[in-house]
């Protein structure tokens, strides 16, 4: 039983391996669901649509609900959403 855990363990982490270094990712365009399954592949970023169904684009635009500052296309994410306005901390 251990064997068959290690077994399956491997190959889950080969696949979260691939996804995170560029196999798998969607080109710019492309559909995504801004999961590590269904990712857009470099700097591009997942604008969503609606839950788990977007499409790949440059960066995200003024509004948009981001993660990090370099998805927004003025790399300013304020509290979950792209600005044109500095962080006030």
């Amino acid at each position: 039983m251990l064997k068959v855990s290690i077994f399956f363990i491997t190959i889950i982490l080969t696949i979260l391996l691939e996804n995170s270094h560029g196999k798998g990712c969607r080109a710019l365009g492309e559909k995504c669901s801004k999961t590590v399954f269904d990712r857009c592949c470099g700097d591009t970023a997942c604008q969503l649509s609606s839950p788990f169904h977007g499409k790949c684009v440059k960066c995200l635009k003024e509004g948009t609900l981001c993660v990090s500052d370099k998805n927004c296309c003025s790399h300013k994410c304020n509290i979950g959403k792209c600005t044109k306005e500095k962080h006030h901390y």
